[in-house]
C-alpha cells in the first residue's frame, strides 16, 4: 500500500516537473505553435524570406491578408535591403493570445506610406527563426484602403495601365504625344505652361525626358483622394520613382484623376 502512494506521489511530482520543464525551457520554442495548422505568409526583404504574424488580427479574412502582405512586398521590392533601418527596440505584442516580444524594430524609409510612420513592422524570433509581425494599426489603415479600392475599382485600373504605358514609353516619342500625359488646369497660367512645355518637350529632339524614371505601383495605401487646397476632393498618387541618373529613390510625379483619365499635373502642391 505504501508502495502504491510513493508511486502515486513520484507519478505526480515527475508530471509538475515535465509540466513546469515544458513551460519554462520550451516557452519560447513553442510560443508560435497555435500557428502551425493555419496558413502561413512570407515577406521578403532584400534577398531574404521571412514568415509573418499579425498583431490581433481576429475578424480578417485570409484573403484580405493576403492582400495585405502583398501590398508591403510591393512597397518593399522598392528598396534594397541595405537601405532599410533596423533597430534594436523590445515590444511585447499578442498575437494568437501569445505574448510575442520582439527584438528589432524596421524603419521605414522616406517614401513609405504614412500608415507605417506610426506601426513600424517588428522582427520577433520564434522557434530561433525571425518573423515579422505587422501591427494591428496598420491592418485597420488596409481595411479602409482596400473598401477605397473595391469602390473606385476602375480608378485604380486606369492608374496602374497609366504608370504601365509611362514605364513603356520607347526613347523617341513625339512631343504632342508626351503633352498628353499632362493637365495644365491647376498652374496659375495654364496657356503660357502648356506653350514652355511644348517648347520644352522639342527641344529633346523627340528624345524621351522622362525615360531617366521608373514609376512604381503604388500602394493602395498611396492612392486616396487629396486634401490639398488646390486638388481637394480628387483622387490622387505622388508617384514614388526610381532616378535611374541619380540612383535613388524618390516622389516626382504628382499624378491626379481628370476627366475619366489620369495625368501628370503642372503646379507645386503640399501634397
Amino acid at each position: 500500500m505504501k508502495n502504491i502512494k510513493l508511486n502515486k506521489f513520484l507519478a505526480s511530482i515527475f508530471f509538475v516537473c515535465i509540466s513546469l520543464f515544458s513551460y519554462c525551457g520550451f516557452a519560447n520554442e513553442n510560443q508560435d505553435a497555435n500557428f502551425k495548422n493555419e496558413k502561413q505568409w512570407n515577406l521578403k526583404i532584400g534577398e531574404t524570406k521571412y514568415p509573418a504574424l499579425f498583431e490581433d488580427n481576429d475578424g480578417y479574412s485570409d484573403d484580405f491578408l493576403d492582400e495585405v502582405v502583398a501590398d508591403i512586398q510591393l512597397i518593399y521590392a522598392r528598396y534594397p535591403e541595405d537601405t532599410l533601418r533596423i533597430l534594436d527596440e523590445k515590444e511585447k505584442f499578442f498575437v494568437k493570445n501569445n505574448e510575442i516580444t520582439s527584438k528589432k524594430r524596421i524603419t521605414p524609409p522616406e517614401f513609405w506610406p504614412k500608415e507605417f510612420t506610426d506601426n513600424h513592422l517588428y522582427m520577433a524570433q520564434l522557434n530561433i527563426k525571425d518573423h515579422i509581425i505587422i501591427r494591428s494599426g496598420l491592418l485597420k489603415g488596409y481595411k479602409k484602403a482596400i473598401k477605397l479600392k473595391k469602390r473606385n475599382f476602375k480608378k485604380f485600373k486606369k492608374l496602374y495601365e497609366f504608370i504601365d504605358y509611362f514605364n513603356n514609353i520607347g526613347d523617341h516619342i513625339n512631343p504632342e504625344k508626351l503633352l498628353e500625359l499632362y493637365d495644365f488646369r491647376f498652374a496659375p497660367s495654364p496657356q503660357i505652361m502648356r506653350s514652355k512645355a511644348i517648347i520644352e518637350f522639342n527641344n529633346y529632339k523627340n528624345k524621351n525626358p522622362v525615360k531617366q524614371y521608373k514609376m512604381f505601383l503604388p500602394s493602395i495605401l498611396e492612392v486616396n483622394k487629396s486634401d490639398d487646397d488646390i486638388i481637394k476632393g480628387y483622387f490622387f498618387y505622388h508617384a514614388v520613382c526610381f532616378d535611374k541618373k541619380y540612383n535613388e529613390v524618390n516622389k516626382v510625379f504628382p499624378l491626379v484623376y481628370l476627366d475619366n483619365k489620369w495625368k501628370i499635373i503642372i503646379v507645386p502642391i503640399g501634397t
